[in-house]
């Protein structure tokens, strides 16, 4: 298509889009339906591995970046991602001040992206380890083992009898070693839980970080950043511990695969959809917070939350709140006597959408920071990636 005709296409659909103000951003273009994902990491960004081997991360900004691949597996950490090729070795991206994200040969079996540091295990089981390494979290462990998870400051692997051995920092134990038996290990920042045959999830460190044991039974378990995560044999996710940003709600599934890093938790439905839900990113707004759904299928009505607060009870309820898109206003929205506030948008394109309060005299004006709703490839449908957009850590 010459650039002319392609220019004059790209101005009808803009012109179309203007007719609608449901109609935000520009709509995508036409491509094949992708390959489902096999694996989700949960970080900081949100990787996927797909089943023909590329990988796919998401941006806390909703920004999404694709990599050819191939690879066999995928992990992301607190600002890099590092993936294993088939032949085993580590490939890595994303913020490297501590040599984090630097490549490495391997060969590995499996990888694991901790915050500024990185370990992977060979094929006898020896741990390999780089990037930051201030507590000894980073430091190579003869093993043997079967698993690894790196943390934010230590990391815990697993033997083949089950036992726990863990390194690094251990201000609250977390990085204390147990007999166990155990079928799988997962740690965060001032966390460890393993998994126990029968499938309970038994939990130490910081207990208000969410390290409380939990009966299950588990298939698996995913630790967070102050909360933990479990999937049930039939499919639900049952989560427990801190809860400020929906990262500790429980889950209707069914779903095959779960992933928490930080304050985000990410799952994996049969079909190989990502739902993800918790707080995508470090974002912080300014009294005024907007949820939208953050993967939805084209043409779906989806429906958008948020909530109004402030010190002044007068400044929160029966107040009016206007979305906003980049092509103009959606509609005002009233809020209830909590400040919460509901609006339903039909999707047709990938979208940002952000709350307005104009304010009044005696309340003032605020707004929150957007939230990207993404149609994935613009053709297939998946889960809702439910996030919390903007939260606000100061009163009015």
């Amino acid at each position: 298509m010459a650039v002319g005709t392609r220019n004059r296409v790209w101005a009808c659909l803009l012109a179309a889009a203007l007719l609608s103000p449901a109609a935000l951003l520009l709509r995508t273009s036409a491509r094949a339906a992708p390959p489902v994902f096999v694996q989700v990491s949960a970080g900081a960004p949100t990787c996927g591995l797909t089943s023909v081997g590329s990988a796919e991360c998401w941006s806390s900004r909703g920004k999404q970046t694709q990599y050819a691949g191939p690879y066999t597996q995928i992990s992301a950490g607190g600002g890099h991602v590092c993936a294993l090729t088939p032949p085993g070795a580590a490939d890595c991206w994303g913020a490297n001040r501590y040599g984090q994200a630097a490549d490495q040969p391997g060969p590995y079996s499996t990888i694991s992206a901790g915050g500024t540091f990185t370990c992977a295990l060979t094929p006898p089981g020896a741990a390999d380890c780089w990037g930051q390494n201030d507590y000894g979290q980073a430091t190579d462990q003869p093993g043997p083992y079967t698993q690894i998870s790196a943390g934010d400051f230590h990391t815990c692997a697993l033997t083949p009898a089950g036992a726990v051995q863990c390194w690094g920092n251990s201000h609250f134990g977390q990085a204390a070693g147990r007999p166990g038996p155990y079928t799988q290990v997962s740690v965060d920042a001032f966390q460890t839980c393993g998994l126990t045959p029968s499938g309970a999830a038994e939990c130490w460190g910081w207990r208000s970080a969410g390290g409380a044991d939990e009966p299950g039974p588990f298939a698996q378990i995913a630790a967070g950043y102050r909360h933990n995560c479990g999937l049930t044999a039939s499919g639900d996710v049952d989560c427990w511990g801190w809860n400020g940003y929906g990262e500790g709600e429980d889950q209707t599934g069914p779903f095959t695969r779960i992933s928490s890093g930080g304050l985000t938790n990410c799952a994996l439905d049969p079909a190989g959809d990502p739902f993800c839900w918790g707080h995508r990113g470090f974002i912080l707004g300014r009294n005024l917070s907007i949820h939208a759904p953050h993967y939805a299928k084209r043409g779906t009505t989806v429906r958008i939350t948020g909530q109004l607060w402030s010190v002044n009870p007068d400044c929160v309820g029966s107040q009016s709140v206007m979305l906003r898109g980049p092509l103009g206003p959606l509609g005002p929205v009233a809020t209830d006597a909590t400040g919460s506030y509901e609006f339903a948008l039909r999707l047709e394109h990938t979208a940002r959408v952000w709350a307005v309060y104009e304010g009044t005299t005696s309340c003032p004006a605020t707004s929150s920071y957007p939230a990207w709703m993404i149609i994935h490839h613009g053709s297939r449908s998946t889960r809702t990636f439910a996030v919390r957009a903007a939260e606000s850590r100061a009163a009015r």
